[in-house]
């Protein structure tokens, strides 16, 4: 299968000037053999070409200029791995083809009718939905130049790498609803690719807290997180009383110009969300406190963050006794069927962050007793407490020979 080098479809004329047709088949036969290699092929084009503008985009970035997301690079990796197992496929297809007539002692039939159903069965509808995906994630074909790409990737870093995870896992769960699990199966390669940036900056956040290193993809030097990931930083400094409740937040936008807002959090990680932003929180000021904290998940621990598709081939041979992602599609791989085999595996590293903090709080800072006396204070349930607070100010101010400030400490006796 060849192309025609242009973002065109290419017609069955052209395909027949390049490949031997049996003259005994009417023009009407040989079109409708043609018409699904001819489809096939203008697909293959526009995949490279997405590809080619991703990559060519990177190369061609510059400290000045605004890098792509990480996760739409994965995503054009995993699309350039699974081209060219579809080469090294049509390679073999064609020499298969070429050898048939030399065997001594046998033949081996070869025919278009052969050639496209042992496609369909390799290959289904994959290329199809790749190229749905581009639309759904670049509106109105923007994704056929690199302009459009960057435009739409500096607009929200973030909501672009969310929207391309939830439409990849869309399309698996439409493709396993409809039997097609060999779409699914490849979409669900992709998916772990693509996925595998924002998997690495949790496990980061996770194992780091709110202290992210500063050059781990960071948009600005302000930022400590990278602009995709779906934690942003609000800019508040340390020294802020409201650093710890609002230094950190989900990343949310407008819709249509309303007060609601839709957190940029992928589907699949939206409910355990809150939970994973309290836990960096958490983690983060056991940091500042120097305690550090080790997850005792097997899986999941802070020394070892694996990849994301070793954790789900771990997952698979934990639920299904098979040592394959492909095995999780066999028990109906639903948005909420991954967040639950995700939660029994992140949720345990918040939980022990929450209790390590609140054992800091309440065993070696006694928190309890400086809340006792604060409430002693200012809620005023001891009057001895009260008055030896007045007198430590009345003494603090005893040389001060405004009278002003003496009448005030003197109203506070009443």
């Amino acid at each position: 299968m060849s192309s025609n080098g242009h973002d065109q479809p290419l017609s069955l004329l052209q395909i027949s000037s390049k490949a031997p047709i049996i003259k005994h088949f009417s023009p009407a036969s040989q079109r409708s053999l043609l018409t699904r290699f001819a489809h096939t092929c203008t697909l293959i084009v526009r995949i490279r070409k997405f590809r080619d503008n991703i990559l060519s985009s990177r190369r061609e970035s510059t400290p000045a200029a605004s890098s792509l997301p990480r996760t739409l690079e994965a995503f054009a990796e995993a699309l350039t791995y699974e081209v060219h197992a579809f080469d090294r496929f049509v390679a073999l297809k064609e020499t298969d083809i070429l050898r048939a007539h030399l065997q001594a002692g046998k033949s081996t039939p070869v025919s278009l009718l052969g050639l496209d159903n042992e496609f369909r069965l390799t290959y289904s509808s994959i290329f199809d939905d790749l190229v749905d995906i581009f639309d759904a994630c670049f509106p109105n074909h923007k994704w056929l130049n690199v302009a459009g790409i960057r435009l739409v990737a500096k607009s929200s870093p973030s909501t672009l790498a969310s929207r391309i995870l939830d439409v990849i896992f869309e399309k698996i769960q439409e493709r396993h609803a409809f039997g097609d699990n060999v779409t699914a199966s490849f979409l669900l390669r992709v998916f772990m690719r693509t996925a595998e940036p924002s998997w690495q900056m949790l496990g980061r956040w996770l194992k780091d807290g709110i202290f992210m290193p500063m050059n781990y993809g960071a948009s600005s030097k302000s930022s400590p997180l990278p602009a995709e990931f779906f934690i942003e930083f609000n800019e508040l400094q340390l020294s802020d009383p409201d650093f710890w409740t609002d230094g950190f937040s989900l990343r949310s936008h407008v819709i249509h110009d309303n007060t609601s807002s839709d957190y940029e959090v992928p589907l699949f990680l939206k409910p355990l969300s809150e939970a994973i932003l309290g836990a960096g929180k958490s983690i983060g000021f056991l940091r500042l406190l120097g305690h550090d904290i080790t997850s005792q998940n097997r899986l999941l621990s802070s020394l070892s963050w694996p990849a994301f598709d070793v954790f789900l081939s771990e997952i698979s041979r934990m639920e299904t006794g098979i040592h394959d992602p492909d095995a999780i599609l066999q028990q109906d791989l639903t948005t909420d069927k991954l967040t639950l085999l995700l939660s029994d595996h992140l949720l345990p590293i918040c939980t022990e962050s929450a209790a390590a903090l609140k054992n800091v709080f309440f065993t070696h800072c006694d928190f309890p007793l400086h809340l006792e006396r604060i409430e002693d204070v200012f809620l005023m349930k001891r009057l001895d407490v009260m008055a030896d607070f007045c007198d430590i100010l009345f003494n603090a101010v005893s040389g001060i020979e405004h009278r002003s400030c003496l009448s005030c400490l003197t109203l506070m006796r009443f």
